[in-house]
């Protein structure tokens, strides 16, 4: 028999979710396992093939079609800091763009007015400015290359985050949306002096408008990217292991799936991927 399995990581419990053939819903829940979350993504696995009289979660997960799985890991690791130690590299002028954030208002408060209340208390930064480093290049919103990359400030700039032992970085140029190929460069001096190191371009995370979004996204998918990818891997070596057919499929933020290699490179796609997937579930029940 095919089974659909699906499983959902939270901070203190791990639900499982079985579909058979005919339509029928089987549940399992356990503690979720901090230190290994793939530890725990298989105990109410184990849970559930017991309340449907299978011999263990081998049988289960060996007779499984489809295993979904998403997880709270990203957003808790945002929420307690907990994430790698991660630098940015940004055109030069604009490195403070994560800093600065946007502007807001409170309770019908101008900007100005709205500074002196509390709402306006930034949170420390992920990335500090110590571990901010900027780049002398430019390209124009229409993808022209005005400035080209110096390779020099390239190999001072990833030196001087090596020496301040970044284990991960996000690279964020500007009007790379249009012209990606600066970003590009500097991914492949990483990879050559510093592959040991997580990247995450913005132009492969997020590339949209909006220099402080963009920027944030593509540091918040640098800043849990390493623990994503560690977790990620060992759920798939661990199904491996236990006969899965195909892969894993994560849920992402935005409704659906990707396999496990896109969904470390593009980690942040994993937050709030939980209720996402309640939303698409509640829709297909719905039609």
């Amino acid at each position: 028999m095919d089974y659909t399995i699906g499983v959902d990581i939270g901070g203190t419990f791990t639900d499982c979710v079985v579909l058979d053939q005919q339509g029928f819903l089987t549940v399992g829940k356990a503690l979720s396992t901090p230190r290994d979350f793939s530890v725990g993504a298989l105990a109410p696995v184990r849970d559930a093939a017991q309340n449907m009289g299978l011999k263990g979660e081998d049988e289960l997960i060996g007779s499984a079609r489809f295993f979904f799985n998403a997880c709270t890991i990203g957003d808790n690791t945002l929420i307690t800091r907990a994430g790698a130690k991660t630098g940015l590299i940004a055109t030069r002028g604009f490195g403070d763009a994560i800093l600065m954030m946007r502007g807001m208002t409170a309770e019908g408060l101008t900007e100005q007015e709205a500074a002196h209340t509390s709402a306006l208390v930034k949170p420390d930064p992920i990335v500090p400015r110590t571990l901010i480093e900027e780049l002398t290049e430019r390209i124009d919103y229409k993808g022209t290359v005005v400035i080209p990359l110096k390779t020099n400030e390239v190999a001072r700039a990833v030196e001087n985050l090596r020496a301040n032992g970044v284990e991960s970085v996000a690279v964020c140029l500007m009007w790379s949306i249009a012209n990606a190929n600066h970003e590009k460069m500097v991914a492949e001096h990483l990879k050559r002096s510093y592959p040991n190191v997580y990247l995450s371009l913005s132009s492969d995370v997020a590339p949209f408008l909006g220099e402080y979004e963009r920027t944030a996204t593509t540091v918040f998918n640098a800043y849990i990217g390493p623990r994503i990818s560690v977790y990620l891997n060992n759920l798939a070596q661990a199904l491996r292991e236990k006969n899965l057919r195909d892969e894993p499929l994560i849920m992402q933020a935005y409704g659906g799936v990707l396999n496990v290699s896109a969904t470390s490179a593009n980690a942040v796609g994993t937050i709030e991927s939980g209720p996402a997937a309640g939303v698409v579930a509640a829709n297909t029940s719905a039609g």
